[in-house]
């Protein structure tokens, strides 16, 4: 496990942020958004009302609907899903790049030479990609006992991750359904995206609510399972005085480590799977289709 905190002050990062606050995308954004921050000042008790400061309201509304029973009763119910498109919106191209190697992105590279086991390399858990593939490697190494590896990361880098790799949720509708996961895998830098069929045989777009389903029993959703079948008991009793969630906490305060942790969980399945030679790729013949430059998964 690394630390939650990313560096991410630099002076390429900064001129990165200060070009796409001046980007055409960024003003019309801001235009279409105008008359909705226009209405929160009452909500924010005198913090700035910007598009820039998106993640920073959608923060302070999310956590005083939480614990201020007032506040979320005052805060119009049509409200929560607009800073929330918002701030992921802000969030995502804050953190993504369109260039494989650009700076939103190269959150996840390493300098040459550095060595997994370098002490700086434990200070960052924005290298996640070459964590990956170190422990891939090590996983398949017969010599080496490691079978299960675990990484605990902030949301910022799901955004790059998903970005580099088109693992997109697709929205349906408005007039309804259920979002739909695409599986995108590109084989090296000298290739294209090649959208390919799931594992249950749904198709090349699969009902996220089906794929969940389908790996859920497989999952270890809770600690006190393992432990009870280990005959863990004196953890186990510690965990079970561990105090519950507040009654009638509502699920977007669990929302960016829930679902990034759900989807992350099933690309490295499918990398694991992909890495140790029982999925194989080249048997099938589809049709290429481009990465998106944009998207959104569910926080809920």
């Amino acid at each position: 496990m690394y630390p939650s905190k990313a560096t991410c002050d630099g002076a390429p990062f900064v001129t990165a942020n200060n070009e796409f606050y001046a980007s055409p995308e960024f003003a019309q954004k801001q235009n279409e958004s105008a008359e909705f921050l226009s209405q929160l000042p009452p909500f924010l008790d005198g913090r700035p009302v910007t598009l820039e400061n998106m993640y920073n309201i959608y923060d302070f509304i999310n956590v005083q609907s939480i614990h201020n029973a007032d506040f979320a009763k005052a805060l119009p119910s049509t409200f929560w899903r607009r800073y929330y498109t918002l701030a992921s919106w802000h969030e995502y191209n804050i953190f993504t790049s369109p260039q494989l190697d650009g700076i939103g992105n190269t959150l996840y590279q390493i300098e040459d030479g550095m060595e997994v086991s370098d002490p700086y390399f434990q200070l960052l858990d924005v290298m996640i990609l070459p964590v990956i593939r170190f422990e891939l490697q090590e996983i398949a190494n017969t010599s080496n006992p490691l079978k299960l590896a675990y990484q605990s990361l902030a949301y910022k880098p799901f955004f790059s991750l998903f970005n580099m790799t088109a693992f997109e949720v697709l929205r349906e509708p408005a007039g309804g359904g259920e979002p739909m996961i695409r599986r995108n895998f590109k084989n090296g830098t000298g290739s294209d995206f090649v959208t390919y069929n799931f594992l249950i045989g749904i198709g090349r777009h699969a009902v996220s609510r089906l794929l969940i389903d389908h790996v859920n029993p497989a999952l270890i959703n809770s600690v006190h399972g393992p432990l009870a079948a280990a005959a863990n008991a004196s953890a186990a009793a510690a965990l079970g005085s561990y105090p519950s969630p507040p009654a009638g906490q509502p699920a977007i305060g669990a929302g960016f480590p829930g679902a990034g942790l759900t989807h992350f969980v099933v690309l490295a399945m499918y990398r694991v799977l992909m890495f140790m030679g029982l999925l194989d790729h080249w048997e099938r013949s589809l049709k290429k289709d481009a990465p998106p430059r944009w998207f959104s998964f569910p926080l809920l």
